[in-house]
């Protein structure tokens, strides 16, 4: 990990994610060279599995509460118990999940040396494509042509108060003491504010996936396999929410 004596960058409640990655980069000046990504939003798992098909919901009964509650698990999971319960086609149920659409495929990617970016073209390059979604990638250029990952991660916990509180303990509990917890529309991304070698990447994966289901693990999964995370920073033509930030870590003003 790059260890910066300013790390900590000017965040502030309520700004968009592409204002908060300006704010991370400005303070970040190993930072040489940040990619983006264009693309249209495909079908999910669940999407492919379950069609038109209403999503299936999950009752636990809980001794506490004295009667069954229903619970939040993914619905990919739940679809695919559901599934194999019905006689799936077991080819065909695996083979939907594990497809994978490379990020190399089918999506345009543009490189910005840091003194070329701004939220000018950020607005520039969704102006270019109007409902693609513009994703920023983990992986960066250093200025001695170093590459290192920003820690970045996909959550699946529905928004609430209680998942937020869940989430920043989430990150707490694997060492994430600074960064940045954004409301993504149906729950939240995180922008830490330090660079990871390769190693470090992988380490912060890994224990991202022990938190699942808390965090996407095929998210996780798929990012593995394209070897950069990514995280939408904009509204795009399925996903119309501007993700912004809720919760700061390490600030003793950050509400939950």
């Amino acid at each position: 990990m790059i260890q910066s004596a300013q790390v900590t960058p000017d965040v502030e409640i309520g700004m968009t994610s592409g204002e908060l990655l300006m704010r991370i980069l400005n303070r970040l000046g190993e930072i040489r060279t940040v990619t983006f990504i264009q693309f249209q939003v495909g079908n999910s798992f669940a999407d492919r599995v379950a069609g038109d098909r209403e999503r299936p919901r999950l009752l636990i009964a809980s001794e506490a509460a004295g009667e069954p509650r229903e619970a939040w698990l993914p619905e990919h999971e739940i679809l695919f118990a559901q599934r194999l319960a019905e006689g799936a086609d077991i080819d065909k149920l695996i083979g939907s999940a594990i497809k994978h659409d490379k990020l190399q495929d089918n999506r345009i990617r543009f490189s910005f040396d840091r003194d070329q970016l701004s939220i000018r073209t950020l607005e520039n390059l969704r102006a270019e494509r109007p409902g693609w979604a513009l994703a920023v990638s983990s992986s960066v250029l250093t200025s001695k042509g170093e590459r290192f990952h920003l820690p970045l991660m996909d959550f699946q916990c529905p928004v609430s108060e209680r998942n937020l509180a869940l989430t920043v303990g989430a990150l707490t509990s694997i060492g994430r003491t600074t960064g940045a917890v954004v409301e993504s529309g149906r729950s939240y991304h995180y922008y830490g504010f330090d660079l990871l070698s390769l190693d470090a990447w992988h380490d912060f994966l890994g224990s991202c996936l022990l938190l699942s289901p808390i965090v996407d693990g095929r998210y996780i999964g798929h990012r593995l396999l394209d070897k950069e995370c990514v995280l939408r920073l904009g509204p795009s033509q399925r996903k119309p929410q501007q993700p912004r930030v809720v919760h700061i870590l390490g600030s003793a003003n950050a509400p939950l």
